[in-house]
């Protein structure tokens, strides 16, 4: 997981970007709910000629779209990360501030014919016929004792969120309304001020959204509670909707009166765009069936992601913001320990989940109770064997698929997985599983081929009936999700040599399974959602507890 710089580091380079793209063998375009779409090796050349910084001052925010990353890899290992924000600037995970591309229009071209649209169409707005009407009615609608402060966050076509300038304009604000919820309510009127789709915003709306983001999601929540004005109420929903991103912890059902919910739902409605209101329907009024048809809910995220999740064969493991979670079918996700490092690797070994904290490795038994201090590997030797068998796994396995799948682009070959490696360097044990097959695998993503190559032997292929999406190893062979027509998402389990199998099917979008894995003989599925990931199982045999 990248971890952006939060202090100052030497001003952003052309040469470091290019030295970051020579050193990648892989890209993989990672979305903001961490749906990530493989970018082959033959892409690269391309998209080196795109990344060419431009000199000078960053003009500021042009356009309005949830930021991308291109996450960088060398033999299946993260090497670094690129963020692309709304207005295609850029930054590399090593600068500590974005900078403006020569041709931001190409890469948002680029990305658009990889499915991400967001940041082409945000462009495309800036440049609209509209865009300077739509700049009056944004302007008239601020509130009155911001006037003289618009031309300093709005200048030249470009958003510019200087920390001085903010701090005026919202000291302004405070001074004219006497309170924080008049305040949040002035700011939110003018936020929701333009008719249509929330999410198709023009660059200037980033200032109101900035000011109430400064007063804080929290100060935000608690002018909603207090009832909003007619005139500020789609403002206040469209924040709430835009910046509440996982559920829990607010309570807003039980904290919000059915009254209050109504009339924000109703500002929603009334905000021209179908859309919104799925948005603030889900926000105010609950999810609805978070398991999609075919599926089972086993347990549904409180801090937004379940990250690391792994299984000892009969209940999966993962952490849950800071919470170390069992997560069973028909009981949920029960809580086994706090994490104060959220990101440690985890693994289940001899009927202990394994972590890491600060003072080193750590275990708790799968049933809980008392965490032990636990020993690390010897001489630390499991990180140097895991780098000399990605080397002769990632060449092996490319120079045996290349004759099978030509286009790079075309492939989704089979990795060892970034939770499996890192796991195996902190805790030993065996190699990731797929590093241990005898066979390579990849996927012709356009022809819906799964192709098994041995080390030994001839080559096979196997239709798929479909488009494949996700690729994981089992310790007898790969997973294979595979998007179907009429909205079909099936799971293959295919053994090394052996036909495949239907673990089952469900109906959804493949390219919300995020990850899957057995457990208990059934396909588990970490499926991304709008207010936080799920994990679902696949219909079959339940449990108990």
């Amino acid at each position: 997981m990248a971890v952006w710089p939060t202090a100052p580091s030497p001003p952003p380079a052309q040469a470091d970007l290019d030295r970051a793209l020579d050193e990648a063998t892989a890209v993989w375009l990672v979305r903001e709910d961490q749906r990530r779409v493989r970018v082959g090796r033959s892409a690269l050349g391309p998209l080196r000629q795109l990344l060419r910084i431009r000199g000078g001052a960053r003009a500021g925010r042009a356009a309005w779209a949830r930021p991308v990353t291109l996450a960088l890899e060398r033999a299946c290992r993260p090497s670094s990360a690129l963020r692309v924000h709304g207005d295609c600037s850029v930054q590399l995970l090593s600068w500590s501030e974005a900078v403006d591309l020569e041709e931001p229009a190409a890469l948002a071209a680029w990305l658009s014919a990889r499915g991400v649209g967001e940041q082409l169409r945000a462009l495309e707005r800036g440049r609209s016929p509209e865009i300077a009407a739509a700049l009056g009615a944004w302007r008239a609608a601020a509130p009155p004792e911001l006037g003289r402060h618009l031309d300093a966050l709005w200048r030249e076509g470009c958003v510019v969120l200087d920390a001085g300038w903010l701090g005026a304009a919202l000291k302004a604000v405070h001074a004219a309304r006497g309170g924080m919820p008049e305040a949040a309510w002035a700011l939110g009127a003018w936020y929701g001020a333009r008719r249509g789709a929330w999410d198709e915003a023009y660059a200037f709306e980033a200032v109101p959204e900035a000011m109430l983001r400064s007063l804080g999601i929290h100060a935000v929540f608690e002018a909603a509670l207090a009832g909003v004005p007619v005139a500020s109420r789609a403002g206040i929903v469209r924040f709430l909707v835009e910046h509440i991103t996982w559920r829990a912890r607010w309570g807003i059902e039980q904290r919000m009166p059915r009254a209050e919910r109504e009339a924000l739902f109703s500002a929603a409605r009334d905000s021209g765009a179908q859309e919104n209101v799925v948005r603030a329907r889900r926000l105010l009024f609950g999810e609805g069936d978070l398991a999609p048809p075919g599926t089972e809910l086993v347990a549904a995220s409180s801090g937004g992601r379940f990250n690391r999740l792994c299984t000892e064969g009969v209940r999966a493991f993962g952490i849950d913001g800071h919470e170390l979670v069992r997560l069973e079918r028909g009981c949920g996700a029960t809580e086994l320990t706090r994490m104060l490092a959220p990101g440690s690797p985890l693994a289940v070994r001899r009927g202990s989940v394994f972590f890491l904290k600060r003072s080193g490795v750590h275990s708790i038994s799968v049933e809980g109770g008392e965490v032990r201090a636990r020993v690390g590997p010897l001489f630390n030797l499991p990180p140097a064997r895991l780098r000399r068998a990605l080397s002769r796994f990632v060449e092996a396995r490319d120079a045996a698929l290349v004759r099978l799948v030509p286009d790079d682009a075309d492939l989704l070959p089979l990795d060892p997985g970034h939770d499996a490696c890192d796991a195996y360097e902190v805790f030993g044990g065996a190699l990731p599983a797929a590093l241990r097959l005898r066979s390579f695998w990849g996927c012709d993503v356009p022809r819906g081929l799964l192709y098994e190559a041995p080390r030994r032997g001839a080559p096979r292929k196997v239709a798929l009936d479909g488009r494949p999406a996700w690729l994981g190893a089992t310790d007898t062979g790969v997973l294979v999700v595979v998007g179907r027509a009429g909205g079909e998402v099936a799971v293959l389990a295919v053994d090394e040599g052996g036909p495949a199998r239907s673990l089952g099917a469900f109906h959804g979008r493949a390219d919300d399974v995020l990850a899957a894995l057995r457990v208990g003989g059934e396909a588990w599925l970490r499926l991304a959602a709008p207010l936080g990931e799920v994990v679902v199982a696949l219909e079959g045999a339940g449990g108990a507890c």
